[in-house]
């Protein structure tokens, strides 16, 4: 066999075992008596909205449902508390979310944070097939490159806290790639799903601009801000709560998390803040640099026409659209407050590495391949590593390596390395697609200049 191909296959064995290891996570976790703790904020907030109360304020003033609580799955609940101990009870998504959520309040826990698991499960394994859809019609990608992505996401410690923990991060990723997705034929689709996805804004900010400012559809972006005033007024209409009131609990519950460990460059650089800020807004202007400075060669070259997909779009543009929005998801990991679970989107970049490889989107040469290779395999493997579950079991003697594989900041490294490499990416496109643009627009000229002579 190939060394090659023997690497391949031990790449494919691994992570197929990191994925079983997570999936038997996700399920044991959304079982135990401390499962789907997130998730329980929506559900016990749905009791609130069943009975015409506003869950901001319930939570707030530590309010209680009225019992008794009739469930549709034939159990019913007699006497309080109606929260399960030690889970959170308070909703930090917005009120569109809080609304969309709380059928499940119809149910009982058990059968609510199942069926919630379930849909998670199916919204992991759509999320890959969205991605694929983000790129040219004209990039193809063969199956054991598309099974990668999918192991891939499978096998990230964020996707196991996501849906273990019963967080609404894949819904809101999901919504948003759908969003992106369909905002070049279904507008009123696509409107709906950002609208909704908006309500945990601090995930899908970056797909909200990523449709304004480069998709430029403005419509559909009008169009989420609606309906997410929508959400409000309607929750503030079914609770009988002033508009201005429930916005004011809703500042008030979204403030609780400003200042929260995490992810984020402030929590990793908590002892130097300054410098966190700093790195955030240079960052900002690197997305900004790196997509003005390609997009301005490959749109002002007369030969763009001939790098088109085969719906009329700019190939190139869209590639370079995806090298933006990875450099954006990225970007709002680093520069607000997110736990691990939310860097699922960190799959964006293993997915432009992927595509970007197999389709040449670099012409980068084979020991920088190499080099990229090993770089996106390691990065990955970080974002994979064992949580603090796993950590519990090791031995004294091993705590200190424990603790650093449960670090957070391993986390902020990893995707801050993720960042740069994508910003050193998009000046490859610059370079490859400049030299192949003139070629192709110095070809034209000869075979213009043929033609005419022969007519003479």
């Amino acid at each position: 066999m190939p060394k090659e191909k023997y690497i391949v296959l031990c790449a494919f064995l691994l992570m197929i075992l990191l994925s079983l290891f997570r999936f038997s996570r996700i399920i044991s976790t959304t079982l135990s008596q401390d499962g789907a703790i997130d998730f329980h904020s929506y559900w016990y907030s749905g009791h609130f909205v069943r009975q015409g109360e506003d869950p901001f304020y319930a939570y707030l003033h530590d309010r209680e449902p009225k019992v008794p609580i009739n469930y549709l799955d034939g159990k019913t609940i007699n006497s309080l508390p109606i929260a399960q101990r030690n889970l959170a009870t308070v909703p930090a998504n917005t009120a569109l979310m809080v609304l969309f959520l709380s059928p499940f309040a119809f149910f009982s826990w058990q059968t609510a944070k199942i069926a919630w698991m379930t849909l998670n499960l199916a919204l992991l394994f759509l999320t890959p097939f969205l991605i694929k859809k983000l790129y040219p019609d004209d990039s193809d990608l063969p199956r054991k490159y598309s099974a990668m992505i999918y192991l891939a996401l499978c096998g990230l410690l964020a996707t196991s806290n996501a849906i273990g923990n019963g967080q609404t991060s894949f819904l809101v990723f999901t919504l948003s790639l759908i969003s992106i997705v369909m905002a070049k034929k279904r507008w009123f689709i696509s409107s709906i799903a950002m609208a909704i996805a908006l309500s945990k804004y601090s995930l899908s900010l970056p797909f909200f601009v990523f449709i304004l400012f480069f998709q430029k559809k403005y419509k559909i972006a009008i169009g989420a801000i609606v309906f997410q005033i929508l959400g409000f007024v309607s929750l503030s209409w079914m609770t009988k709560t002033s508009l201005l009131s429930m916005l004011e609990e809703y500042r008030k519950i979204a403030a609780i998390h400003i200042n929260l460990p995490g992810i984020h460059l402030a929590s990793a650089f908590s002892t130097f803040p300054s410098f966190a800020y700093l790195l955030v807004i240079l960052l900002a202007i690197s997305i900004f640099w790196s997509f003005v400075h390609v997009r301005n060669i490959i749109i002002t070259s007369p030969s763009t026409k001939q790098l088109s997909s085969t719906d009329g779009k700019d190939a190139r543009i869209e590639i370079v659209h995806n090298h933006v929005l990875t450099l954006l998801t990225l970007w709002i990991l680093l520069s607000f407050y997110h736990r691990e679970y939310d860097a699922i989107v960190f799959i964006l970049f293993v997915a432009l590495i992927i595509f970007g490889l197999t389709n040449n989107y670099w012409n980068i040469s084979r020991t920088l391949c190499i080099s990229l290779i090993a770089f996106t395999a390691i990065i990955t493997l970080l974002m994979s590593r064992p949580g603090v579950s796993v950590v519990r079991i090791l031995p004294m003697s091993l705590a200190p390596i424990g603790s650093l594989l449960a670090s957070d900041r391993i986390a902020s490294f990893a995707l801050l390395l993720s960042f740069g490499i994508t910003i050193w990416l998009v000046t490859r496109i610059r370079v490859r697609n400049s030299d192949a643009l003139e070629r192709l627009g110095a070809a034209d000229q000869t075979a213009e200049r043929s033609l005419a002579g022969s007519s003479q």
